[in-house]
């Protein structure tokens, strides 16, 4: 087993209703949050794909969130659509880095109107995988609105049971904080025809901002 060949799960005792196994993270819906092009349409740009969604009575929303100061390769945010019992989680891909350069600023994703929490967040460096169970927050689309939801911010400091392993106890702070401007210049520049609309209304915190947590470890093959 390499030294980074593994993943981790922080859960906490404190947050009623936390999510139980991370094998639904593989069968996930993906959010069309991305800027790829229309099969067939390859004219249609981004932004007249948002501007059609909201024309549809969809609502779109900016988030993000973020790992205390980890670079990470891949931020994926796990969303649930709390008026869809049984349903599949959506993933949203938040920032990204490449060592320390930013690559991705957030997310922009277009959704049904409704009210959703976010189950879980995992950051990925390399083959490493640090999850983070919830619920952290929940939030409301609506039908024709653009949102800036903020950010979702998780430290996490652990004690390690030994050396020889990442496995312990310890405590995690959670926030929800405003949109970095470079986020919202991002934004500006891929959906230019929406982002006037734009509103602030910040994700709401679930359950208590500090909390005891243990992480697990699992090796991965």
């Amino acid at each position: 087993i390499r030294p980074r060949d593994w993943s981790s799960d922080v859960c906490s005792s404190d947050l009623a209703g936390a999510v139980a196994g991370l094998a639904l993270a593989n069968h996930a819906a993906r959010a069309q949050a991305d800027l790829s092009p229309i099969p067939g349409k390859p004219d249609v740009t981004f932004d007249e794909r948002v501007q059609k969604a909201l024309a549809e009575k969809r609502g779109v929303i900016l988030a993000d969130a973020r790992f205390g100061d980890r670079f990470c390769s891949r931020t994926e945010i796990y969303v649930r659509n709390e008026s869809e019992a049984g349903s599949r989680p959506i993933v949203l891909s938040g920032s990204s880095w490449f060592f320390s350069g930013q690559t991705r600023f957030g997310t922009i994703a277009m959704m049904k109107p409704g009210a959703y929490t976010i189950t879980h967040i995992t950051c990925r460096s390399g083959n490493d995988r640090n999850t983070v169970n919830g619920p952290h927050a929940r939030f409301n689309v609506n039908a024709g609105e653009v949102v800036d939801l903020g950010v979702l911010k998780v430290d996490v400091n652990i004690k390690t049971d030994n050396i020889f392993t990442s496995a312990g106890k310890g405590n995690m702070h959670r926030s929800i904080g405003p949109m970095p401007p470079e986020t919202r210049e991002d934004a500006a520049k891929k959906i230019p025809s929406s982002i006037r609309r734009m509103v602030v209304r910040h994700m709401a915190l679930i359950g208590p901002s500090d909390a005891a947590v243990t992480r697990k470890t699992r090796t991965t093959r």
